[in-house]
Order: structure tokens, then C-alpha cells, then sequence
């Protein structure tokens, strides 16, 4: 059973008196809406995402969108009244925004993604010629553009792609192409109703892209011409009131394929609807002019069963909806569709089911039910309503739609995971015969396994959600995660748990996996439903990068965007690119409205080598810092004639003494230049400008703090102990006996195995907006985060030592340490007036490392950077527009 419609499941409509005056919107809100959005409903989203939508999307939803059941004792005022006091969005009548610039051709081409399964056989494995992204290079993905869907708290139509246009569409049923570099519109198409699923590309004799199919909500089926954007044909599949299609349509040699399912399951939850008349079925349309070849439902036609206790007749068989994408069997000629469960009794034997059919006539061919007597509709949410069918449940889908995989020498097999938490291996030569079954998550409404799985062929790659469960599993222990298993017996291979990063939010946040999986050579790529995109080593399940998608984005068409839970739709690669949506405002999840587009950054800077600290006594220094933080000398050496680089760059008279201690991810160069002990001292204000601190991160069993004051060092912040802001992390600034300013962050857990590594390097500056314009260029990455109004608390003030604090920041991810950027606005950071001299005290230098000095040398000066020196000596020095000195290394 597919609940993704309930926008407003179970608006409680009480019946009302007679008043003297008409009810207001809020009161109309609390008497029949609220009972169910306040929680005390799991899959109804929460009040907060319904203010998200602007009142009309309201007024629809209730007068002929997925709550109309409910919305039809409302009159028309009513359900205005209704939208406008839930809706916080401003009435506009903004024409579309965000069109290309200039008419861009769209290379019309062999498509790239032409489905949702990436295939007939559903396996979401990509690997085509052109794929450039790899375990090796994942870490260098970056956010390109973000396009933000007006006036939705969902993203779900997982993108398809031909040449340099990408395809993808609205909870309002308006088709994007959109160019893949920049996000923007190339022309759009209006559907009537939601497109919720991918677009199919239909190509023609020579393989070229020339059509697109999709469906919407009211299960109506269209054909668009892709040259001429017109639309060719469309087609209703299914006139039960409640019909809808939620899987992607599947197309081959002239024949689309259709999954039916419903929203009828919805409006049981109305204790005087009479439940339940939809069954799910197949369609199969000519893709020419969408005449239907043959249709095939999945129960028998239902008929009057006893009344419910609310007095009103209800019917069976119902239900055994179909709604995942269709697989499809050239060798056998067959087609295969999970199901989900009956609405009412009696249940039936193709009810969560795997159903084989025949391609050329629709004729079940065999059936393969893995839970019987599975019977479950809203109506059974407690309290229990009326609808719902004597011993309920467990509601236990097939939403994930069964992969088939053909290996050389072994024996073709189905593959199919259930919201159960069960996989399963079918025989498709033997009626569908269990070859295998693993119980690999507990199982619950929204999974165990919910959308969908990956496979290349010699293992299965199992998404598990193991977050709405069933109260009798809660004590069960969570599998949340992705999961391998060997496709010959089943067997784990390995399991990558989730890790909880949720805290105390009150959405339904959760580490789980419900959106389905995508496999790359390499690389298994995946949302999870608290908003993070994972990467993930397919040989071993190790983590490689992840991405907060959780969060604002400013959106190439002016749109505000902001991301939340993924869930539904998976990511897409082509190329050198990934996309994926976020959002998803069900179930309690986050709401959203984005596509995300990242690209392997062009940089070839792999992170922060080492941070250059000029010293007026070597010894004492090296002494110091070894004593408080335990790092080790890992060089120590004498330099009196300077490389061609430094020379070039102004450094003839550079010579120096040099000790480089050693973390466990970055150096610190401790340099003595000759006569730095008669110069005079000087301490970076915290306010800056210039590279002003290391950050040094420890757990909270190694005190830096202590050794600091012990060492000859001073306390920069208030009090007399690290200072707690509840994040489990205790901070201090401090500086060395020269009076060099660094940081301390005394966390619980440390990220390494050592007990010390640099958290971040910081640059304070007076124009944050030009410097992180810079480092974007030089990173060639977005700020992981960013935060203009940074305003001053009692314990920022004291960490600092600085009354009424308030600052703009940002921070780069380099490698496995960070850039932080600030911008102090009170007190203001001053303007440097001139460069400050190279062998001057204190911070000087920040080095990055880069896996090839020559092309990244050619793509800055390319970029408009000027270069202080030339890379033949491995070895380059630039200035950032602050004046800070910074160098690349090979």
C-alpha cells in the first residue's frame, strides 16, 4: 500500500451545529484537521509542512486531490477558509522565473536515464562509458545549482536525462527540461494534475530521444512529442474515483506498461466512506496512440461484504495496488509487479504478492505471495475506525520493484525486497519459486525495504528504513542502513548501519534509507530521511562522502529553496554529475522543494598540507606545542637558499630554521627566520584581519586547556575551564607564550585514532562576500555551510572575550580538515593597509596540497588569478585578495 498522498489524511470532520455566526478558518482547522496533523497521525504531515503550501495547493488538495473524500462536506468558503489560515506563503502571481538566457539548443541524443530502474530489468546500475565519477574522485562533488519547485513541500519525480537536457517534474504536474550545466528552464509543459514518478524517453528506429510518457495523480497517461512539445496523446487507465499512478511507467518495443494503484486506502480512514471498491491492476497502451492492448487487475471484482460499524456497506476483495515500476522478462516474455495489500476482506492470494504476467497479453502467468491475509487501510490507525478489516495487517508491501539479474553460467534470478524487512530470490523458471529468503531489517509501514533496491548482478544492494514500526518490533534492533548481500545464497556481504545525527528535531528524522539506492561502478549512492546523500564504497559499505541536504539553497530560478528528507526518488549520474531531489513532507518527514546538482570539482586541491606559524624562538615553540598538543617533529632543517619559487615570489631573503610537527591529518611549520628573536612581538587581534588561529580538536580526556596555562600559555576566554555550548563540545581560545592565537574544541569522540588533528584553519577578513568568492574559485567548491547573522550569547562573547559579538561566517571542506572564513561586524574587522611582511610573527602561510601543480597553475591563471611564482619547482605561491600568502605543493 502506497501512502505517500496523505497531505491531509484524516481531516476528522465532526459533525457540527448550527452557530450564530460562521466559523473561522483556525476554528474549521481544530475541530476537523487538527486531530490528525498534531502527530497523533504518523503518515500525516505535520501543520508546520502544510503552511508550506500556498492556499490554492490547499484548496485543490481538498476540492480534487487526495483529500477530496474528506473535503466533500466542506463547502467551497470552508475550504478556503481552511487554506488561508494554514498557509503561510504570500498570494503571487509571479509568472515562471529562471528561463535560460539565451534559446539553448537540446542535443536531442541517445537519452543517458530513460527510466526509473535504469533499465528493463530495474537494477538502477549505471555504467556507461562516460562515467566519470569513482570511489577515487566522490570526494570531490560539488553542489553546481539547485532548482527549487514553486509552492511544493515535495520533490519526488526522479530526474531523466537526453544529451544536455534534463527531465523531471512538480507536485503541481508542470514538466521541466532543464539545461544539465546551469538548472535553467528550457521550456516547461503543464500536465493536469501531480507527476509524482520519472519521464520515460521513447526514442526512435535510430535510438534518438523523440518522446516522453509520464503519468499523474488522477492515473491519466500522456505522450509528448519531444521536438515539438506538443502533446500527442493522453489516456485515463483507470476510472475509480481514487485510482492513481505512482510507479514509472515502463516502455518497450511500442508498448507502455502501467502500474495502477490508489489513494482509496486513504479515504477508508472516513468512517462513512463505503471502503473499499479500487483493485489494482496493469495496463498495457500502444505508446503510438495510447489505446489500451489489454488490462489485468489483481483481485476479482468486489462485492457487498457486511456493513461497517458506522452503518455503512462495505466491499472486497479491494486493493493489491501496483505501485512500483513494472520489470520487464524479454528471454521469458514476461512482466513482474509487486503488490501491496488488500484494503478490505477477504484477502486474496495476489495481495504482497511478486506477479508474473505475460508481456503480449496480460495473463498472470504465476504468483508469489510472501504474506497472506494481509488486509490494512487507514482506517486502522489507532484509535481503529470503522473500515478497518478484522485482524489488520501487517501492511506489508512489495513497493520496491523486483530486480531481475541474468549471470553467465548461473541461474537468472528475481530479486525482490519487501517492506517486511524481508529479500527474497525467486526462481523465474520455477513459478516463481523462493530460491532464498534473509531477514535483513525489522520491517515496518515505510520498510524494511520501501522504494527500492540496486544490483550488479553478483550483489544486491538493500536500502533499510526500520523507522515506522509495528509496536510489537520495536525492541527488535534496528537495521537502518545499506546492506550487501551475495545474490547466489543471500548471504551478508557487509552492512553499513546508519548513524544517528537527529538529536531531539521533532520531524520524523532518522538515518534510514527509504529512497532507493543507485550503483555505479565503485560506488553506491543514497538519501536518507534526515536530508544526508551518502556515498558509499560498494566493495565494502564504507562511507566515502555525504552531503546535508538539509538545509536553504539559493535556487538558480529565484524560487526559495530548501531541502529536508529524501525519500521516494534516488540519485542520477551522468557524466561527471549526480542528481537527486530533497524533500518529502509525509509521514511526518521533512518538507522540501529542491533538485540538487553536483559536479566533480574541476580543483585538484586535496586539502590543507600544512599552516606556516613564524616563531621569534624555534625551540621554545617546538618545545610548547609538543608538550600541549603531542605532536611529533617530523622534520626539522635548515634553509638558506631559497627555491626558485620563493625567489620569484619576493622571498630572496628567506632564510630560516624549520621544525614541521605533524597531526594526524595536517602539518603545522614552526619557522625561525633569521632575526626574528630582536623582532618585536605581535599578536593577531581575535577580530583580525589575516589568518588568525589553528583549531586543534582533542577528546575531552586530553586537556590542551591545562597544558596550556601549564606550558607558559594564556587563556584567551572568560572563566576557568573550557566552555560548554551544548553540542557536547567544550571550547577555549588560547594563545602560545609568543602570544600566537589558536583554538581548543574538547569533543567526546574524536574522529581519528590519535588523540589530537587540526579541526579548521581560520581567516578573518572585512569583506567575507570577496573572499569566499575567491576560495570558491581556488576550491572550486560551495561553502559547506554558511551564516551572515552569527549574533552575540553569553558563552560566544566569552569564548571569544568579546562584549556583544556578531559575525558572518563560512566554512570550505578541504579534504579532511576546514577553511573558516568570519567576518567580525561588531567589532568590525579592520582593513588591512598593506601586505603585512612574510617573516612578520605569527600565522603566514596556509599550503594546500594538489594532485597536479601544472593544470591547477593553468585553470587559476585561466580563472583570472594572478600567480606569485611558477610551478616548475613544485611549488607555487599566491596571494587571496586580503593579501594573505598561500601556497599550492605537489
Amino acid at each position: 500500500m502506497n501512502l505517500n498522498h496523505f497531505l491531509f489524511i484524516g481531516l476528522l470532520f465532526l459533525s457540527t451545529t448550527l452557530r450564530a455566526t460562521p466559523p473561522t478558518g483556525e476554528q474549521l482547522y481544530q475541530t476537523r484537521c487538527a486531530v490528525c496533523h498534531t502527530g497523533s497521525v504518523a503518515e500525516a504531515p505535520r501543520f508546520e509542512a502544510l503552511q508550506l503550501l500556498s492556499s490554492d495547493a490547499i484548496v485543490t488538495a481538498l476540492q480534487t486531490g487526495v483529500m477530496k473524500t474528506q473535503g466533500a462536506s466542506l463547502t467551497p468558503d470552508e475550504r478556503r477558509l481552511i487554506a488561508d489560515y494554514i498557509s503561510k506563503l504570500p498570494k503571487t502571481t509571479t509568472a515562471i522565473s529562471g528561463q535560460c538566457a539565451q534559446p539553448t539548443t537540446a542535443r536531442l541524443s541517445k537519452p543517458q536515464i530513460s527510466s526509473w530502474g535504469m533499465g528493463l530489468n530495474n537494477a538502477r546500475y549505471i555504467n556507461a562509458p562516460d562515467l566519470k565519477i569513482t570511489p577515487k574522485n566522490v570526494g570531490k562533488l560539488t553542489l553546481t545549482w539547485a532548482f527549487a519547485f514553486p509552492d511544493a513541500t515535495r520533490a519526488r519525480a526522479q530526474p531523466t536525462v537526453v544529451g544536455n537536457t534534463l527531465f523531471t517534474a512538480s507536485q503541481h504536474g508542470l514538466i521541466y527540461a532543464l539545461d544539465i550545466q546551469t538548472g535553467c528552464i528550457r521550456w516547461t509543459f503543464q500536465a493536469d494534475d501531480e507527476v509524482r514518478s520519472a519521464i520515460v524517453v521513447g526514442t526512435d528506429a535510430k535510438g534518438l530521444a523523440n518522446r516522453l510518457y509520464f503519468s499523474d495523480f488522477k492515473a491519466t497517461v500522456y505522450a509528448l512529442d519531444l521536438n515539438t512539445r506538443q502533446l500527442l496523446w493522453k489516456r485515463r487507465v483507470d476510472d475509480h474515483a481514487q485510482a492513481t499512478i505512482t510507479g514509472t511507467l515502463a516502455l518497450h518495443e511500442g508498448r507502455l506498461y502501467i502500474p495502477v494503484s490508489s489513494v482509496e486506502v486513504i479515504a477508508a480512514y472516513t468512517p462513512t466512506y463505503a471502503c473499499c471498491t479500487f483493485r489494482g491492476s496493469v495496463v498495457a497502451l500502444n505508446a503510438g496512440d495510447g489505446a489500451v492492448a489489454w488490462k489485468t487487475y489483481m483481485t476479482d471484482e468486489p462485492t457487498p461484504q457486511a456493513k461497517n460499524t458506522a452503518g455503512v456497506q462495505n466491499y472486497g476483495p479491494s486493493g493489491a495496488p501496483v505501485w512500483s515500476s513494472p520489470t520487464i522478462d524479454l528471454k521469458r516474455g514476461m512482466l513482474y509487479v509487486g503488490t501491496g495489500e488488500n484494503y478490505t476482506r477477504p484477502a486474496t492470494r495476489t495481495s504482497d504478492a511478486i506477479v508474473a504476467l505475460s508481456l503480449k497479453t496480460g495473463a498472470i502467468g504465476w504468483v508469489q505471495q510472501t504474506v497472506s491475509g494481509d488486509a490494512w487501510n487507514a482506517g486502522c490507525t489507532p484509535p481503529l475506525g470503522p473500515n478497518c478489516p478484522d485482524r489488520h495487517g501487517p501492511d506489508y508491501d512489495f513497493g520496491a520493484p523486483p530486480i531481475l539479474v541474468s549471470r553467465p553460467g548461473q541461474p537468472d534470478r528475481i530479486l525482490a525486497g519487501q517492506k517486511s524487512g524481508k529479500v527474497f530470490a525467486l526462481d523465474p523458471d520455477q513459478q516463481g519459486a523462493i530460491v532464498w529468503q534473509r531477514q535483513v531489517g525489522r520491517g515496518g509501514i515505510m520498510g524494511g525495504v520501501h522504494w527500492g533496491m540496486a544490483s550488479d548482478g553478483q550483489t544486491l544492494y538493500v536500502p533499510i528504513n526500520d523507522h515506522s514500526v509495528w509496536p510489537e518490533d520495536r525492541d527488535k534492533p534496528t537495521q537502518a542502513g545499506l546492506h550487501a548481500l551475495d545474490i547466489a545464497d543471500g548471504s551478508v556481504r557487509w552492512s553499513q548501519l546508519g548513524v544517528n545525527r537527529c538529536g531531539d528535531v521533532k520531524w520524523q528524522c532518522s538515518p534510514g534509507l527509504s529512497a532507493p539506492v543507485t550503483l555505479v561502478p565503485g560506488l553506491v549512492l543514497g538519501g536518507s530521511l534526515d536530508g544526508m546523500l551518502h556515498a558509499y564504497n560498494s566493495t565494502d559499505g564504507k562511507v566515502l562522502w555525504e552531503y546535508d541536504t538539509n538545509r536553504d539553497f539559493k535556487a538558480v530560478n529565484g524560487v526559495k529553496g530548501f531541502g529536508g528528507t529524501i525519500d521516494s526518488a534516488g540519485p542520477v549520474v551522468v557524466g561527471d554529475q549526480l542528481f537527486v531531489n530533497s524533500g518529502y513532507a509525509k509521514f511526518g518527514e521533512k518538507a522540501g522543494n529542491v533538485l540538487l546538482a553536483f559536479k566533480i570539482n574541476p580543483s585538484s586541491v586535496t586539502g590543507i598540507r600544512q599552516v606556516g606559524l613564524s616563531v621569534r624562538n624555534l625551540d621554545k615553540s617546538v618545545k610548547f606545542y609538543q608538550a600541549v598538543t603531542g605532536m611529533q617533529v617530523a622534520e626539522r632543517t635548515r634553509i638558506d637558499k631559497p627555491v626558485a619559487a620563493e625567489t620569484e615570489a619576493g622571498f630572496a631573503h628567506a632564510s630560516r630554521s624549520v621544525a614541521v610537527l605533524k597531526s594526524q591529518n595536517a602539518q603545522i611549520e614552526l619557522v625561525q627566520f633569521d632575526g626574528a628573536d630582536k623582532q618585536p612581538s605581535y599578536t593577531m587581534p581575535v577580530p583580525g584581519p589575516g589568518i588568525t588561529h589553528v583549531c586543534y580538536q582533542s577528546p575531552a580526556t586530553v586537556s590542551i586547556y591545562n597544558k596550556v596555562k601549564a606550558n607558559g600559555g594564556t587563556v584567551v576566554s572568560r572563566g576557568t575551564e573550557p566552555i560548554d555550548r551544548g553540542f557536547g563540545i567544550r571550547y577555549s581560545y588560547l594563545r602560545d607564550p609568543e602570544g600566537n592565537l589558536f583554538e581548543n574544541e574538547q569533543l567526546d569522540k574524536p574522529p581519528f585514532a590519535d588523540s589530537l588533528w587540526v579541526a579548521h584553519v581560520a581567516l578573518v577578513t572585512p569583506d567575507i562576500d570577496r573572499l569566499v568568492a575567491f576560495y570558491k574559485q581556488l576550491l572550486g567548491t560551495d561553502p559547506i555551510n554558511r551564516i551572515d547573522n552569527i549574533k552575540n550569547s553569553p558563552k560566544l562573547d566569552a569564548i571569544a572575550d568579546i562584549d556583544s559579538l556578531k559575525l558572518r561566517a563560512a566554512w570550505f571542506k578541504v579534504g579532511n580538515t576546514v577553511l573558516e572564513i568570519w567576518q567580525f561586524q561588531n567589532p568590525p574587522t579592520p582593513v588591512p593597509t598593506k601586505l603585512a611582511p612574510f617573516n612578520r610573527p605569527g600565522y603566514g602561510q596556509i599550503a594546500f596540497s594538489v594532485e597536479n601543480l601544472a593544470s591547477e597553475a593553468s585553470r587559476l591563471r585561466a580563472g583570472g588569478v594572478s600567480l606569485l611564482s611558477k610551478p616548475a619547482s613544485k611549488i607555487v605561491y599566491l596571494r587571496d585578495p586580503d593579501g594573505n600568502l598561500l601556497s599550492l605543493r605537489e
